[in-house]
């Protein structure tokens, strides 16, 4: 979570496209998954961005959350 000021600043992609490699290349894993609130459309609107997919929307913590998932093809794919 990034203080209000710093919103728009392109940090918070940079901080998931760091994080993403991380768990690509230093963890080996197969695929990353997020989950936001959907009524938090700068952070869903911020994984579509990246290249992440909406596979489903689940109601959890009190609220409509949205699920997404990018394996470590599709994330090659789109790194060409």
């Amino acid at each position: 979570m990034l203080f209000p000021e710093y919103w728009g600043k392109g940090m918070a992609v940079e901080a998931i496209l760091v994080c993403i490699c991380y768990g690509f290349e230093i963890l080996k894993l197969e695929e990353i998954i997020a989950i936001t609130q959907e009524a938090n459309r700068s952070s869903w609107k911020l994984l579509e961005k990246i290249g992440m997919r909406h596979i489903e929307t689940i109601s959890k913590f009190n609220a409509i959350q949205r699920v997404y998932n990018l394996t470590k093809t599709e994330q090659l794919i789109s790194a060409k």
